[in-house]
């Protein structure tokens, strides 16, 4: 079971990253809360989902996150690996392997559809929206620190070219060790 649980885990991230690994120049990086999509209504179904719909690059580069939202967000997964536990079948049902999603209101309506995952995320005070937002820019800023941490990029570069929002980066470096707890904690979860 822990092996299906990881590779879960291992493909959500990596659908997530490469998604994620463009960039989009024309992104406004200035952006507020109150423009980003977490602040769109939630749970619109996937056959009403707009073309225009902020692809993951210009989620990542103008949503802000806050370290009181990501808390959530935690909570959240463990909820859901939780639910995973006592209904093993919610891991397929999850699996984004096979999900073709190219914004966070795809995402969005992919965990929308599945009521655990719903039930999850609304016990932890997210909407779906948010959940998918904070998805899209943690795991793109916990990646670009780690490859700034690694060597493999320059900070002020990273920044300069626009592939991580500055604030989303700070955040990250500030609460390192927080977001290190944490995700131990979803690990001792079986994840």
């Amino acid at each position: 079971m822990r092996s299906q649980k990881t590779g879960w885990k291992l493909s959500m991230i990596l659908a997530v990253l490469v998604a994620c690994s463009g960039t989009n120049d024309d992104a406004d990086a200035s952006a507020t809360p109150s423009s980003t999509p977490a602040a769109r209504p939630a749970a619109q179904s996937a056959s009403t989902q707009r073309s225009d719909a902020p692809t993951f690059a210009e989620t990542h580069a103008s949503y802000r996150l806050t370290m009181p939202e990501v808390r959530r967000w935690y909570e959240a997964q463990a909820n859901i690996y939780r639910a995973m536990e006592t209904n093993p079948d919610l891991i397929d049902r999850i699996d984004m392997s096979n999900v073709d999603a190219s914004s966070v209101d795809d995402l969005e309506a992919h965990f929308d559809g599945i009521p655990e995952v719903r039930d999850a995320v609304e016990d932890a005070g997210l909407d779906m929206n948010a959940y998918a937002a904070i998805l899209v820019t943690l795991t793109h800023a916990v990646a670009m620190d780690a490859v700034i941490q690694d060597g493999h990029a320059d900070r002020a570069s990273v920044i300069a070219n626009r592939d991580v929002s500055e604030a989303n980066l700070e955040l990250v470096e500030k609460n390192r060790a927080e977001l290190e707890r944490l995700e131990q904690e979803l690990e001792e979860l079986g994840m």
